[in-house]
């Protein structure tokens, strides 16, 4: 585990199930089976973001073929850059170009945060670098 201080938060890199995750996957459908798969492969970290003991968000990642994949996204308060943060620092530490899957309802986050369409899939947004 790999802790960076971050202004007044910290962020926790892992490769393993948090159970401290579980009260957030429910604002994204997801469930802690889907983290235990992605987490099963090798190449998926899973990225936390505290204040204090309080978690904040989560993000689920993976890199291959030189393009970070965002699987899952989720915060516990919208509206305060704590999305925008996790994704700041993904970029500052990895390579490549950022890809997400973006269903209706995270998309304009998505699209806000510098990600654009690829053309031929109206689901795929990239963030190029």
């Amino acid at each position: 585990m790999q802790n960076t201080i971050l202004n007044d938060t910290y962020i926790v890199n892992t490769n393993k199930v948090d159970r401290r995750i579980t009260p957030l996957l429910g604002q994204i459908e997801a469930d802690k089976s889907d983290v235990k798969f992605l987490l099963s492969q090798s190449y998926n970290k899973l990225t936390m973001i505290f204040s204090g003991n309080e978690l904040l968000g989560f993000l689920l990642w993976g890199m291959w073929n030189d393009t970070v994949h965002i699987h899952m996204l989720s915060i516990k308060y919208q509206k305060r850059g704590i999305g925008k943060h996790l994704l700041s620092y993904l970029g500052s530490i990895t390579t490549g170009d950022l890809m997400v899957t973006a269903l209706d309802s995270s998309r304009e986050f998505y699209i806000r945060s510098g990600f654009r369409q690829i053309a031929d899939d109206p689901l795929e947004l990239i963030y190029d670098r």
